[in-house]
């Protein structure tokens, strides 16, 4: 049976980057795209970095999410057909980007099949991000504080039971990634 490996971790610290890399290098690693209500960031691409909904196609559509959550405004989903077919009928593995509340009812839905990796960066760094994220157009400063507060949210995730494997992404991401694929017997 493949598996769903779901990558948690505070915002910036690189867990989207690791699973773009993922289903880029290895033919049998899917990436699943959830939805979101919020718009686009510069440089997002609908449907390759988030499916970009309209809040009431979310909501008209909630029935389909295995998961979703609301994050500084905005709902989050996973739709539970769009894993199916990653998975490929048992071909591949699932590579998914969540929060620790996403992770654990993707858990309680497809039982063993999870994998939940816990992706550490240092605050320094992640708020470095962030910041650059503002200065780049991406985000709000508004939006920032918000997240700079998630941050700390985030990183107390790293002690739940529900995470199966936590990988250091403070080095290179060719060194994040070799850790990812020793984890996924790549």
């Amino acid at each position: 049976m493949n598996k769903i490996y779901t990558f948690i971790g505070a915002s910036a610290c690189g867990k989207t980057t690791l699973c773009t890399m993922l289903d880029k290098e290895k033919e049998t690693v899917h990436k699943v795209v959830t939805d979101t209500t919020r718009s686009p960031r510069k440089g997002e691409v609908d449907n390759v970095h988030y499916n970009f909904v309209s809040e009431q196609f979310f909501r008209d559509n909630i029935d389909s999410y295995v998961e979703f959550n609301e994050y500084d405004n905005h709902l989050y989903g996973s739709n539970g057909t769009r894993i199916a077919d990653a998975l490929d009928g048992g071909k591949a593995d699932v590579v998914i980007c969540l929060d620790i509340n996403g992770a654990k009812a993707l858990k309680k839905h497809y039982g063993e099949q999870v994998r939940v990796i816990y992706v550490h960066r240092d605050i320094e760094k992640i708020y470095a991000a962030i910041d650059e994220r503002v200065a780049n157009g991406e985000i709000t400063a508004e939006s920032a504080v918000h997240r700079k507060e998630q941050v700390l949210r985030d990183i107390e995730s790293r002690n739940d039971p529900a995470i199966d494997f936590e990988i250091d992404n403070n080095g290179t991401l060719e060194k994040s990634i070799g850790k990812l694929k020793e984890i996924m017997e790549l």
